[in-house]
């Protein structure tokens, strides 16, 4: 009974944790490659993690809120414990995945477009 709010409780601080570690190891290994590459390679490596940045946040995040969703749905239906919390989790993570490809893909073809102009 009281698992699942300590759960989420704790998923929502390491989902907040592993972006904050996620943003830091990227400034930290982006500040030493700057010394040893050319500029060009060096905004090209940037937006590639960036992007690789982007894709676990917006996994972990909606992965809690479809975990916090179905928290919510069994409480309101009264399901039984665990239920509905794991899967709506996979079900957040998963759509955090596809809004990740098609935010890349426009990112990418916004590229295109003034790399033609």
């Amino acid at each position: 009974m009281y698992a699942v709010p300590i759960i989420a409780i704790l998923g929502f601080f390491l989902t907040m944790i592993t972006w904050i570690v996620f943003y830091y190891r990227d400034r930290r290994s982006s500040n030493a490659v700057e010394m040893q590459i050319p500029s060009s390679e060096i905004i090209r490596k940037k937006k590639l993690k960036s992007m690789n940045s982007l894709k676990y946040g917006l996994f972990l995040v909606l992965g809690s809120v479809g975990f916090i969703l179905g928290v919510f749905i069994e409480s309101l239906f009264g399901f039984g414990d665990a239920l509905i919390a794991l899967p709506m989790s996979f079900v957040g993570a998963g759509v955090g995945l596809i809004l990740f490809y098609f935010m890349t893909m426009n990112m990418l073809k916004d590229e295109d477009e003034d790399e033609i102009v």
